[in-house]
């Protein structure tokens, strides 16, 4: 991927603007990796999968992310971060919509799990790039760390909300939940693709 020179996000508002959209993107997708992390396998096991096709299912998410990763650095690096990003988190809400469908088309279970994971897998390479090209290099540590205090909380918290979600509401309500999120993710990339590429 490329990066700019000067920093995108120049103004204090601009900074401002770029902080809370690049904090949003990196909260969110903290929060569905830790959430998938801890309940994808029982999520498709409540949408009618036998627990061993769960298990395997699930393993396309490894699968996904690696495959998705080896593409960047073989196809990637002529794409700005902002594009990458908003390729990645494109998939996110698709990819939770699939997933309902898990229990009566098991081409949607593999498709839900390979996508999360394809998705997953290149937002955690923007998540290093966006910052060195939206903000100035001098200050990119310290404000890289406070921007990602967040989700380390939200991350943590993650699998006791999906927990709860699931257990109140279903399988389905945990993939709604997911998907929203995916929603404010992709909405919070456009709005970043939006504001910044004209510079870049």
């Amino acid at each position: 991927a490329q990066t700019a020179a000067a920093p995108l996000a120049g103004g204090r508002r601009e900074r401002v603007i770029a902080g809370a959209l690049y904090a949003t993107i990196v909260t969110l997708t903290s929060f569905l990796n830790a959430g998938m992390s801890a309940h994808m396998i029982a999520v498709l096991m409540g949408l009618g999968l036998a627990a061993t096709a769960a298990v395997k299912t699930s393993s396309l998410r490894g699968i996904g992310q690696s495959s998705a990763r080896l593409c960047e650095v073989l196809f990637g690096r002529r794409l700005h971060p902002l594009d990458l990003n908003l390729g990645a988190t494109s998939v996110l809400p698709l990819c939770f919509v699939i997933g309902l469908f898990s229990g009566q088309a098991p081409a949607a279970a593999l498709g839900f799990a390979f996508l999360y994971g394809a998705g997953n897998g290149l937002v955690t390479i923007t998540r290093g790039t966006l910052p060195l090209v939206l903000f100035d290099h001098e200050t990119y540590g310290a404000r890289v760390g406070a921007l990602l205090m967040p989700s380390f909380t939200i991350a943590a918290a993650a699998p006791l909300i999906f927990a709860t979600v699931i257990d109140s509401f279903g399988p389905r309500g945990g993939l709604v939940l997911a998907a929203a999120c995916g929603g404010v993710v992709l909405a919070a990339s456009i709005a970043l693709k939006l504001r910044f590429s004209r510079r870049s």
